[in-house]
């Protein structure tokens, strides 16, 4: 293949496509050599090899003109670029299942139907908070932002109060809540955080192979994402971004297949 992967003494890689085509990438957190971002990219990084290998026979095969040359090529590079942009979108859909997984462990529980016990003691909560001055509760927001789980049951009436509070209050409660659910759960807490890390990893790599991958394939940016949007693939369509495309031009581009679309059916 005409990828070299050459390791780094920082635990990272360097990726040699061919002359004047190598990408850096840094090294990934040590839980998350083999995860989903780091498969993601070694992935794609493998489709812009084998690309640049097809390319290279197709370029030496003298029996063909430089027309045929093309139209072999053309199929060949409407896929490695589909490869990238849906490498993109499912790094994305690992980060937006991460951050659901967040949310479920920072979630403030809700009170359910015959939950009266608990009903009453947040009552009892916020009517003792209410009776405090500025100064007390200033105190008190204090200890419920540094996340002591021992404070949890006070933040938590807080949290579902029906009466809105004091925005620098809530902010503080809400951090000490958050906090403390993560002291709580520290393994998830802590998975959450690396994997953070390898998406951030994979993302900046992942930008720097689609660069080289649309220098290497030289479509204008017009004809690059006709092509994404033709792939009947959410993830590829939610990853063209990687090639700096904006949801305007993707609008745009719609709108354009789509009157091609009726033209060619309708004659208008």
């Amino acid at each position: 293949m005409a990828i070299e992967r050459i390791a780094k003494e920082d635990g990272g890689m360097t990726y040699v496509f061919g002359p004047n085509n190598v990408i850096d990438r840094p090294a990934w957190p040590a839980a998350m050599d083999a995860s989903e971002p780091a498969n993601f990219f070694e992935f794609a990084a493998d489709a812009v090899g084998s690309y640049m290998d097809a390319a290279a026979e197709i370029s030496a095969d003298k029996r063909t003109s430089d027309f045929g040359k093309t139209e072999r090529l053309t199929p060949k590079s409407a896929e490695v670029l589909e490869v990238i942009a849906r490498t993109s979108g499912a790094i994305d859909k690992y980060e937006a299942d991460r951050d659901a997984e967040e949310a479920a462990m920072l979630a403030v529980p809700s009170l359910g139907a015959g939950e009266s016990a608990e009903v009453a003691i947040d009552i009892e909560i916020r009517q003792w908070w209410r009776g405090m001055d500025q100064s007390e509760r200033s105190q008190y927001v204090g200890k419920l932002a540094a996340g002591d789980l021992a404070h949890q049951r006070v933040a938590l009436a807080l949290l579902r109060s029906p009466v809105a509070l004091l925005d620098r209050e809530l902010l503080g409660i809400r951090d000490g809540w958050n906090e403390a659910r993560r002291n709580a759960n520290p393994q998830l807490a802590e998975s959450l955080t690396v994997a953070r890390e390898a998406i951030e990893v994979a993302r900046r790599s992942l930008a720097h192979l689609a660069g080289r991958t649309a220098v290497l394939v030289r479509w204008d940016r017009q004809r690059m994402l006709e092509a994404l949007l033709s792939v009947n693939n959410e993830f590829t369509h939610r990853g063209v971004k990687v090639y700096g495309f904006t949801d305007a031009d993707v609008a745009m581009t719609r709108r354009r297949m789509e009157a091609m679309q009726r033209k060619a059916t309708f004659g208008h």
